[in-house]
């Protein structure tokens, strides 16, 4: 028995397990890259590639992003085609990269070789990070340049921080909350002296600087009407479980709640130990500050501290002060900075040994779980499947018709040289904005107004679209006939139908 004991020992402390666990993350990364169809968040980047380089950088003034994704899309199009793999194949080696990243960052930290194992099997197969991988939008670019640019802040690296820092207000307006929270840790990595807050203030100002080309594009995304909700206590505990488990545990709700309970009593168990470590313990606090702190594990913790919770209470308060507009997808890049810190956290504490082995052990069986419930194909459903159906039973005089964009981009993708329209109605206002229509070509037209032998319309039910449009939405389909239904993840579920010419009530 002992000798058992031994054995086991052995494999938990070994290096190969490590290197198991994150090859594990990278092999499901992989797997299923290019077995969903686009939704609309990968459309609209891939819509933009497909223009000349200056028009393109145009044209992603009113997508409501920063151009840096949409010139990586742009060349991964040129390389790879207007497809697909394109879209993500940058995102797969950004998310296969923050593993790495994950595990040099937590060794700077100061973690145990068992709180680094625990740490990256989290980060390695948690669903949503895997999700990320196959996901062609910016989000896991902004992770990857929060770990570099944290990087550069610990080792005291001036340039690569600017540098950093500068990509990263070009991948994602919430960059500056993350970035906040990453130059704190650059003032507190030694003596807080003069020539040190010169060194961080003058990394600072080339950053902004650098970014005073795209500012006046900022400030106008600022005005724009936002389309969230109130935030509320419910709302951020599910925050929290989309960005760790994404959707993989619908079907089973009793593993919902177990999922939200464990999560969030890791995190609030975290804060206040935390907390009560920071208050209880002023050394912690002077040797954070002082370079001449023989033991720097108060100054890393201090810092990790900083690095994983600052930008969400800076974020929560802006939203709070300012307007709503905090979402999960923008606190998605804290997870693993807050994974990180939650291990180092929560394993020093004997007090709590018990409860977090117990909920360390919940985490993996629900994250077991959620990678085998976890199904590339579902994020845009059979959205393929129906461009297929359609394409297949194409007749002279068909047409297809849109309600909302959010069926337009995605659909569009796979209906090549087919005449398509949308609604003549105001799309929102962070939904395909008149500028990028005209830019797209796309044709806005009632579907009273167009000749058609039968139309496939595309209707998209949800808070897009208000009371009228959806009146003469359902006006249109009333004696339609229902041919598929597409079902997402990440956005309304989509009706087809066919509409014949000589049923349409005009």
């Amino acid at each position: 028995m002992k000798k058992m004991k031994h054995i086991y020992d052995s494999i938990i402390t070994s290096s190969w397990l490590l290197g198991a666990i994150i090859a594990a993350g990278v092999a499901l990364r992989i797997s299923g890259l290019t077995a969903s169809a686009v939704w609309y968040d990968e459309a609209l980047p891939l819509e933009t590639a497909k223009l000349p380089f200056l028009s393109m950088l145009d044209a992603t003034k009113y997508t409501f992003s920063p151009p840096l994704w949409a010139v990586i899309v742009w060349i991964s199009t040129k390389l790879f085609g207007t497809n697909e793999f394109a879209i993500r194949f940058p995102a797969l080696l950004l998310g296969i990269s923050t593993l790495w990243l994950a595990y040099r960052i937590a060794r700077e930290f100061q973690l145990s070789h068992n709180q680094l194992l625990a740490s990256m099997v989290i980060i390695a197969l948690m669903p949503y990070q895997l999700a990320l991988s196959q996901d062609g939008r910016m989000y896991t670019l902004l992770t990857a340049l929060i770990l570099v640019a944290a990087w550069f802040a610990i080792k005291d690296n001036w340039v690569g921080l600017s540098v950093s820092s500068s990509l990263l207000l070009y991948t994602h307006y919430t960059a500056p909350f993350y970035l906040v929270s990453i130059f704190l840790m650059a003032l507190f990595n030694g003596k807080i002296d003069v020539r040190r807050f010169r060194s961080v203030i003058f990394s600072g100002i080339v950053a902004i600087i650098s970014f005073l080309p795209w500012l006046p594009n900022y400030l106008e995304t600022l005005k724009i009407n936002s389309l969230i909700n109130p935030v509320t206590f419910a709302e951020i505990i599910l925050m929290i479980y989309r960005i760790t488990f994404e959707d993989t545990l619908t079907n089973y709700p009793a593993l919902v709640l177990l999922s939200m309970l464990t999560v969030d009593s890791l995190l609030l168990l975290s804060t206040m130990t935390s907390v009560w470590a920071l208050l209880t313990k002023p050394e912690w606090l002077r040797a954070a500050s002082n370079s001449s702190e023989p033991d720097t594990t108060a100054k890393r913790y201090f810092q990790l501290t900083v690095f994983a919770t600052l930008p969400f209470i800076a974020m929560l308060t802006w939203n709070i002060l300012w307007k709503d507009f905090l979402y999960y997808r923008l606190i998605a890049a804290m997870l693993i900075p807050v994974t990180i810190w939650a291990v180092r956290t929560l394993s020093n504490i004997r007090f709590t040994r018990v409860i977090t082995n117990v909920s360390f052990t919940s985490i993996i069986l629900l994250i077991s779980v959620g990678v085998m419930s976890w199904s590339p194909h579902s994020k845009s459903g059979n959205l393929r499947e129906t461009a297929e159906l359609i394409n297949d039973q194409w007749q002279e005089g068909d047409v297809i018709y849109h309600i909302t964009g959010t069926s337009y981009l995605p659909a569009s993708q796979y209906f090549e040289g087919k005449e398509q329209y949308l609604i003549n109605e105001t799309q929102h206002e962070w939904l395909l904005p008149l500028e990028l229509q005209e830019i797209f070509e796309i044709h806005r037209e009632p579907l009273e107004e167009i000749e058609f032998k039968r139309a496939w319309v595309f209707y998209s039910r949800g808070n897009l679209i208000t009371d009228e449009v959806a009146a003469k939405a359902d006006g249109y389909i009333h004696n339609g006939i229902l041919i598929s239904t597409v079902k997402g993840w990440r956005f309304a579920t989509m009706e087809v139908y066919l509409v014949e010419a000589e049923v349409f009530q005009k």
